[in-house]
């Protein structure tokens, strides 16, 4: 099974390129957020050919998450999350296996109580024993001094009163969720930065 995650800041312009990638890659799940798109954009113009499109829409301006699953792979859409935070989480079933979760996530930068709402609907996936995998734009920013601060504090739980609130909560959440992230170097670099808020 191949995955990636892309933001991609509006996904009607980009959609020639996007299926240009699935076309090279064989991907068996695409996961997009901030697809800035609404009801006025119908599934048909955001079409990839062997490709079933998943959409949860914000509005044109901002937020919104998209997964592409190939055709050939059975799925069901999980329920039990909540609307008030931009996601799709759907159950992947492969015959003869465990079936396992995607998730896939948008944290617009001002929502301080994304993690709250997330952990209290994770019970039940936890209770599930599946294989998780969480992709998304998550804007918590988990680089200090080009390391990562996950991997700084993996092991002492004492020192997260040095974080800052919204790091010690995502910390905390991965920690009790037995989470770990897969990137470690930065997603985003610029002439003054370099940041990783784009996690698997």
């Amino acid at each position: 099974v191949h995955i990636i995650h892309l933001i991609i800041n509006s996904l009607l312009p980009k959609i020639h390129e996007i299926r240009f990638i699935a076309e090279k890659s064989a991907l068996s799940i695409i996961g997009i957020s901030e697809t800035k798109l609404d009801f006025s954009i119908n599934d048909l113009e955001l079409q990839i050919d062997g490709y079933n499109l998943l959409r949860a829409d914000r509005n044109r301006h901002g937020g919104g998450v998209v997964c592409y699953r190939k055709n050939n792979i059975s799925f069901e859409i999980e329920k039990h999350f909540p609307p008030d935070i931009e996601n799709l989480f759907v159950d992947i079933v492969f015959p003869n296996s465990k079936p396992f979760t995607v998730g896939i996530l948008y944290r617009p930068p001002i929502q301080n109580n994304f993690l709250e709402i997330l952990n209290e609907h994770f019970d039940q996936i936890n209770s599930e024993n599946k294989e998780l995998y969480l992709l998304g734009d998550f804007n918590i920013n988990i680089l200090h001094n080009g390391k990562s601060f996950l991997e700084k504090h993996k092991d002492d739980l004492s020192e997260l009163s040095t974080l800052l609130p919204i790091h010690r909560q995502y910390k905390e959440f991965c920690s009790y969720n037995s989470l770990k992230q897969l990137i470690t170097s930065p997603t985003r670099i610029s002439i003054h930065s370099s940041t990783l808020n784009d996690h698997i």
